[in-house]
């Protein structure tokens, strides 16, 4: 994408720029996301002789930036790797190259022939475009990391350049019994005789992922979930342990499906939870979309015109359905967005209506959502719901009609205090004196209106005169 310079701070939009992905910018931030986590799988080799750029994702309004600093480059420093897709690639330096070649050991990737010239090719150990400099200051450098860990195997009509951004977790890398091409699927190596086995062991790999990690990732979840409450299992974390991408809700869940069909324990739960899982993120795709069309509409940086955007988007998400919100058509369509989301996005079976009332699922439903939060998250309290501010803004939040359930606000109150502690008879830890928790309850619950301001200095006193007692007799 493009890029600017700002106060020594190099930003890249990743977006669609040149239509890689037939205009799916979706894809081009996952690739922005890549960058960032190849970054750390290099970084955390601890290679005490190459340095990183400090990195950081920004996602605004539906935009991501990579955020990145200057490193002390200039023309002529590429020592590795190849900058023009391949047609020329450099392997230069001895010493750099030794210490690529065990970076890419320890990450069990393959060695492989690359380069678009039958006469300029190179064996490395590292995807083609990762590129290794020589920085004015004598310190070796390595940049874009986008594509460092392998690609699976994937339908490029269903997914344009998907060799691109549908890559294989690190950690399942890591632990694959044989090492794999990180250019599998590209040009970068097709002089190498060995390309359609390096093609094959990935098949193979993507195979293995989805036959046999998945489904026993789905057990273990169902065991876990049979005896932790679910405020203490998180689906993201556990499937990236287990060496999953998110993209595999869908198949994750499919299989959870035939659990509760066989009524296993733990597995109603856990696909709900998957299920969720997987609306958020779909959700938070189509917010994004809408954002960025909203931008290029608008093209202005005051807030209130994106804001009223989200108010409007969960209203039709959560809000009950009134003659203003049509929410259910949302939830309920066949064809809706949500669904075609889940299909398109997370591997879930195109004839499954996930939010029929007949579906075991149905708690997702969205008059039901709450409901479902407080089920998997029994300990903690969910967030308040939403009142309107005391002067609200007509433009962001109408005021709602009898019969209509409250709408989002622009200014939500999310106090919430005591709630969030359990009581609101608050007991001071730090004291044994009765008469100071007698006076912290009294100005925190206002059965005598005693201002809690007044309470909180008669406390004090208290306080002073313990620990005047206290030197005393000492």
């Amino acid at each position: 994408g493009q890029k600017y310079i700002v106060h020594d701070i190099l930003f890249k939009f990743a977006y669609d720029q040149f239509g890689l992905f037939k205009g799916d910018n979706l894809a081009a931030a996952k690739v922005g996301g890549h960058e960032l986590k190849g970054l750390m799988s290099y970084f955390s080799l601890g290679l005490s002789e190459i340095h990183f750029p400090m990195m950081a994702l920004v996602d605004y309004r539906g935009f991501r930036l990579i955020a990145m600093s200057v490193l002390p480059l200039k023309a002529g420093s590429l020592i590795y790797g190849s900058n023009d897709a391949g047609r020329t690639v450099h392997h230069d330096h001895k010493k750099f190259n030794k210490m690529m070649k065990r970076a890419g050991e320890r990450l069990n990737l393959r060695p492989h022939v690359v380069g678009a010239d039958p006469r300029n090719t190179v064996k490395l150990v590292s995807p083609a475009d990762l590129e290794g400099h020589k920085g004015t200051d004598n310190r070796f450098y390595l940049l874009d990391f986008s594509r460092t860990m392998p690609p699976v195997e994937i339908d490029e009509q269903r997914f344009p350049g998907g060799h691109l951004y549908r890559l294989f977790r690190k950690n399942f890398v890591n632990t694959y019994p044989i090492p794999l091409c990180p250019d599998g699927f590209s040009g970068f190596c097709k002089h190498d005789k060995k390309k359609e086995q390096y093609n094959s062991e990935l098949k193979v790999a993507t195979e293995y992922l989805h036959n046999y990690v998945i489904p026993s990732f789905a057990e273990r979840l169902c065991k876990k979930l049979a005896t932790l409450a679910p405020a203490y299992v998180s689906v993201t974390r556990e499937m990236h342990s287990f060496g999953i991408n998110m993209r595999y809700l869908g198949r994750v869940y499919n299989i959870l499906l035939g659990k509760v069909l066989n009524q296993e324990k733990g597995a109603t739960l856990a696909a709900r939870l998957v299920l969720i899982e997987a609306c958020a993120r779909v959700m938070k795709n189509l917010l994004y979309v809408s954002l960025q069309q909203k931008m290029k509409e608008l093209q202005l940086v005051m807030e209130v015109p994106y804001r009223r955007l989200v108010i409007e988007k969960l209203n039709i998400w959560f809000a009950e359905e009134s003659e203003d919100n049509k929410g259910d058509d949302f939830w309920d369509s066949k064809t809706c967005e949500l669904q075609s989301g889940l299909i398109r996005s997370f591997d879930f079976l195109s004839f499954n209506n996930f939010f029929a009332s007949s579906y075991p699922d149905k708690a997702v439903y969205r008059q039901n959502w709450k409901k479902t939060i407080e089920e998997h998250n029994p300990n903690a309290i969910t967030a308040p719901s939403p009142c309107p501010s005391p002067a609200p803004s007509p433009t962001l939040s109408p005021p709602p009609s009898p019969s209509a359930s409250p709408r989002l606000s622009s200014s939500p109150n999310f106090s919430g205090r005591g709630k969030l502690g359990g009581s609101d008879n608050y007991e001071d830890p730090l004291s044994d004196n009765d008469e100071v928790r007698r006076r912290s309850s009294l100005g925190r619950v206002g059965g005598k209106k005693e201002s809690q301001k007044q309470s909180q200095v008669e406390i004090s006193m208290i306080r002073l005169k313990n620990m005047e007692k206290t030197e005393k007799t000492e």
